[in-house]
């Protein structure tokens, strides 16, 4: 990866004397750019799309509630958006002033919304609602009895519609007992209807084997190819997990990596504008906003992913939104900005960025400027020598080093985790990536929410709540080659702020 044109750069480590930051004594900020209700927290976010306009269903959780994991209080509401990033809430209504209502099972039928939804009110089954505007609904009442349900404690349902046979599928989730506790109690049944008034007998749509109960299901179509997407295999409602079919009803197959994004893109659902299958999810909050403590049920809504085919069939994700419209002003620009601290004897500059040699133990270069909310984008490349790499961001503080993401090419795993901390993981997900490929990285830095984005592939999105005085940006590597080319930061908008 060296080259004659190159320019050493060398360890300043003993003379580097810019004054070092520490961590901050006040609370984490509040996102700029990442949406939440404006009386509440958000959580299993449902989308429509009609006429240009996103329209998203979602719980919506009072900030006053008394117990989050009961989802005491929870209600419905709805937000609109034409760019993804800005959204503007809406008051979603039903005629009937006794209706606990959900738009959780949604599909457009005649120019209509219908909507089906665990009904908690009569407790007798699946209800239905519809609409002509998507905000103002009427209630239809109980319309697939729970005495029709194979198995204990029906949950979320889902609605796809097969445009070949012009049939509704309508499926749901279930445990086969519910006095046991165990992982391998939960299935999705289904039904068909082509009126919403009669069901077809329920069968057996995707067992996993090793789920206490499936949330949060849908089905979509990309191609020729049939998505089946739940949540099932952690302690919280994600990660979200899909399998591949070329049938409606299976059989299903998982492919290499299963998972849509990390555990904190929880409960995510998704809907074709008519060009990409996008998906929604939320990014939940901690207990006391410390990393590492008990999560909480609601959050923000994290940015929207494109659902992609790979030529095997399996989903990439890449981001949905205009990135332009979050930028505020750039803050770096490596034409122009450099360096400021470097360690490590391995590194070069060229013209495009940072290079760092072969075989060369740990070294890390520090970008110019001071960073708090950014997006940073590079371009990455490691050789086959390389046993980790990644960007560092709230460093250059005592005895507080900030946190990374790490990219491990030897386990094809990511994560986020405090920096040179080389034992635990606040989150890890699983990739698969090649040396010697460029691969475009971006991350997101919006107050407490990371978000970070690989070769167009793969997303990661979570929490990182310690604030610091000095914000650096850090590329290193753990040891051996990599280039970072072409390196750009902004600074974010305050959109929500």
């Amino acid at each position: 990866m060296i080259t004659r044109k190159m320019t050493k750069i060398h360890d300043n480590t003993e003379t580097y004397d810019k004054e070092l930051g520490a961590r901050s004594l006040l609370p984490i900020g509040k996102s700029r750019i990442h949406y939440r209700p404006s009386t509440g927290w958000l959580g299993d976010a449902h989308p429509m799309y009609k006429d240009g306009v996103w329209y998203l269903y979602y719980l919506d959780l009072p900030f006053n509630t008394t117990n989050r994991i009961a989802l005491s209080g929870v209600r419905q509401g709805l937000a609109i958006s034409t760019d993804l990033v800005n959204w503007e809430e809406l008051n979603p209504k039903i005629d009937n002033s006794n209706r606990a209502w959900w738009a959780i099972a949604n599909v457009k039928k005649d120019n209509q919304i219908y909507s089906m939804f665990n009904d908690v009110v009569t407790n007798t089954g699946y209800g239905l609602a519809k609409s002509d505007d998507f905000v103002n609904f009427i209630d239809y009442g109980a319309v697939y009895p729970y005495s029709y349900v194979l198995g204990d404690e029906a949950r979320d349902p889902t609605l796809f519609y097969d445009e070949k046979e012009d049939l509704y599928y309508f499926i749901y989730g279930v445990k086969n007992n519910s006095k046991i506790y165990d992982n391998a109690q939960g299935k999705l049944y289904y039904s068909t209807t082509n009126d919403f008034q009669s069901f077809s007998e329920p069968k057996l749509l995707y067992n996993p084997d090793n789920a206490s109960v499936t949330e949060c299901p849908e089905l979509f179509k990309i191609g020729k190819k049939y998505y089946l997407v739940m949540t099932w295999g952690t302690d919280r409602v994600g990660t979200a997990r899909y399998r591949v079919s070329d049938n409606i009803t299976g059989p299903w197959i998982a492919p290499l990596i299963d998972t849509i994004q990390t555990t904190e893109f929880m409960a995510p659902n998704s809907r074709s504008n008519g060009k990409e299958q996008i998906t929604f999810g939320w990014i939940p909050t901690y207990k006391n906003n410390e990393d590492g403590n008990t999560w909480q049920w609601g959050g923000d809504l994290a940015f929207p992913l494109k659902l992609i085919p790979r030529k095997d069939y399996s989903l990439k994700s890449e981001l949905a939104i205009d990135v332009t419209k979050i930028r505020a002003d750039q803050t770096y620009d490596f034409s122009k900005d450099k360096y400021d601290y470097v360690k490590g004897s391995g590194w070069y500059m060229s013209d495009k960025g940072f290079v760092y040699e072969e075989n060369a133990s740990y070294g890390e270069v520090w970008l110019e400027g001071n960073h708090n909310y950014f997006e940073m984008n590079i371009d990455v490349t490691f050789g086959q020598d390389n046993r980790g790499f990644g960007v560092s961001f709230r460093t250059g503080n005592h005895r507080f080093n900030g946190y990374e993401i790490f990219v491990d090419p030897v386990t094809n795993t990511m994560h986020l985790r405090y920096h040179f901390e080389r034992r635990v993981s606040l989150i890890t997900m699983p990739i698969n990536i090649k040396p010697y490929t460029k691969m475009p990285f971006k991350l997101i830095v919006d107050g407490p929410i990371i978000e970070a984005y690989l070769n167009n592939e793969f997303a990661f999105s979570g929490r990182a709540h310690i604030p610091t005085t000095r914000n650096a940006i850090g590329l290193f590597s753990e040891y051996g080659s990599v280039k970072f080319e072409n390196i750009n930061v902004f600074d974010l908008k305050r959109i929500y702020q």
